[in-house]
C-alpha cells in the first residue's frame, strides 16, 4: 500500500496544520495469485466423463439385406391411428391391418421369405405387435424390426 498526500491528517506536531495523505490498494499480487491458483487447479483436477450405462449387446446386431425382403413401413403420431404401408413395384401402397397376411403370403409365394417391419418411435409397440403377429401366420416367413429414424 503507498500512501500519496490527499485527505487531511492531523500529526500533532503545530495547531492547525493538517496533511493531506491519499490511500492507493494495488492489486496486481492478487491478480498473480488468482492465476497461480487456478492454474494449479486446473493441473492437480482429474477430468474424468460421467460414467457410461451398461448397455446390453445386441443380439441381432447384423443388418438385413432387403433384395429378398419384403417391407412394411408402420407410420403414424400421438393421437392418430398408425398407418401400414408396403412397397409394390416402385409405388409404395397403404394396407390395413386385416391385409397383412394375404400380402406377406403374395410376397412369400413370389420369393420373398423375409419381412422387415420399420416403425416410427411414435407408434404404439402393440400396434406393431399386432402387425408381427400377422405376420408369423404366414407358414415359412420370417421377421425382423427396424426402426426409421425422425428426420429433424
Amino acid at each position: 500500500m503507498s500512501r500519496r498526500p490527499s485527505q487531511t491528517e492531523d500529526d500533532g506536531s503545530s495547531f492547525g496544520k493538517k496533511k493531506t495523505i491519499e490511500m492507493e490498494l494495488d492489486i496486481t499480487p492478487m491478480i498473480d495469485v488468482t492465476f497461480l491458483l487456478l492454474i494449479f487447479f486446473m493441473v492437480a483436477s482429474t477430468m474424468q466423463p460421467k460414467p457410461r450405462a451398461e448397455v446390453p449387446t445386441a443380439i441381432n446386431g447384423t443388418p438385413q439385406a432387403t433384395q429378398n425382403a419384403s417391407e412394411l413401413f408402420i407410420t403414424g403420431s400421438t393421437g392418430q391411428k398408425p398407418v401400414i404401408e408396403t412397397i409394390q413395384g416402385t409405388t409404395q401402397v397403404e394396407i390395413k391391418l386385416e391385409e397383412v397376411k394375404a400380402t406377406i403370403e403374395e410376397a412369400a409365394a413370389a420369393g420373398k421369405k423375409h419381412v422387415i417391419v420399420h416403425a416410427d418411435r411414435k407408434v404404439p409397440s402393440g400396434f406393431v405387435g399386432e402387425v408381427l403377429a400377422k405376420i408369423q401366420e404366414v407358414e415359412g416367413v420370417t421377421s425382423s424390426i427396424g426402426v426409421r429414424k425422425i428426420s429433424r
